[in-house]
């Protein structure tokens, strides 16, 4: 059971009971940070969110230890990172799927003979994981993914035949998750005694970047004037009426556990700078720095940290590339292809989730007809 209280007016606190001391416990502050100042609603609505995701299964199921089996799908993530040039972080979650729910399912539950015979129980699966192992409808869905790319997988290498049948398993309405939205001006004027915190703020909203590649950025990655002008990513930012003369080389990320790697499938290249005041300030900063040394020495833990601590206000790092995103997609005129090949997604459909909007207070609706009051 999770519950929340508010302190000092404004700061949530959500705490649960831990299952293992049988103690209340608090959730990190750098998970709920971005509830404060939120109405119950909304702050209510999150505790269910992370009560239904953390509750324990009301049953569970053996992992599957058959070799063969374990095999397959080996080879499957073998050819997710080799193939597919997927990142260890985006397979691995496929693995564990696929090792303590899909099979497990079948080859214990249905006792099914074969991976043909899955087909027979396949659309069963998703009221089994909600009703008899109590998992949650957003789970069941990257579940059921793991296992339609492994089922395709299986088919490329004709091991199996034939249509695997899923059931949809229904999803509450998700509105941003962004607390704020601020505009550019906004984050232009934001005053901190901190440098490297405003270089991360504006690289972070003005090139719409992912935490872990900015960290991997050095001045030499920085590209401006007439040679970025020419480049593809600056000239659909011009096409949109946008500035289009300052670009960056996104080559690599830094991850917390094993340093640098190459960037998320998809996400290697050139990103355009959208804002002419946002990119003079970055020039502005970068100028005086080392061309080969990294804008940031130390690990992502300590920027992170730090920016709890003095960052910008309700805004997580992250957050500054959902808001910017965001923005893009509201208030210029970037359209969808554009803004979805900025962001880099392997799938439009994940641009469109960056641009929902949020909770509407239908209680401030007042039952007037008067276009003038």
């Amino acid at each position: 059971m999770a519950f929340y209280q508010r302190k000092e007016g404004r700061r949530v606190f959500v705490y649960y009971w831990c299952r293992v001391t049988g103690r209340q416990k608090t959730i990190p502050r750098n998970e709920t940070r971005h509830l404060d100042g939120r109405s119950d609603q909304v702050v209510e609505d999150w505790v269910k969110s992370w009560q239904d995701l953390h509750s324990p299964p009301a049953k569970t199921l053996p992992p599957i230890q058959d070799p063969h089996l374990l095999k397959l799908v080996l080879d499957f993530c073998d050819y997710q990172l080799q193939d597919l040039k997927k990142h260890p972080y985006t397979v691995q979650p496929h693995a564990q799927n696929l090792i303590r729910f899909v099979l497990p399912y079948f080859f214990h539950e249905k006792a099914v003979a074969s991976l043909d015979d899955m087909k027979k129980f396949s659309v069963k699966m998703h009221y089994f994981l909600r009703d008899e192992l109590g998992i949650t409808a957003t789970k069941i869905r990257y579940i059921q993914m793991s296992l339609s790319m492994f089922w395709r997988w299986l088919e490329e290498e004709q091991i199996v035949s034939g249509r695997l049948i899923l059931r949809r398993a229904l999803q509450d309405r998700k509105t941003t998750p962004l607390q704020i939205l601020p505009i550019p001006d906004k984050i232009l004027t934001w005053q901190t005694p901190h440098e490297d915190l405003r270089l991360l703020l504006l690289l972070a909203y003005f090139f719409s970047l992912r935490p872990q590649e900015i960290f991997a950025l050095r001045p030499s990655d920085f590209s401006a004037g007439a040679s970025a002008k020419a480049m593809e990513a600056c000239r659909v930012m011009g096409q949109a009426q946008l500035f289009d003369r300052f670009v960056v080389a996104i080559r690599a990320q830094r991850s917390r556990r094993i340093g640098m790697c190459e960037p998320k499938s998809n996400s290697s290249g050139l990103v355009a700078c959208f804002h002419k005041e946002g990119a003079e300030q970055i020039v502005s900063l970068l100028k005086p720095k080392p061309r080969d040394q990294y804008l940031f020495p130390m690990g992502n833990d300590w920027y992170f940290k730090r920016w709890r601590r003095d960052g910008y206000p309700r805004l997580t790092i992250k957050d500054c590339r959902r808001a910017s995103l965001y923005w893009l997609g509201h208030y210029t005129a970037l359209d969808i292809v554009g803004l979805r090949n900025h962001a880099r997604h392997a799938d439009i459909k994940t641009t469109a989730l960056y641009v929902r909007r949020p909770l509407d207070d239908l209680d401030a609706i007042q039952d007037s007809l008067d276009l003038d009051c």
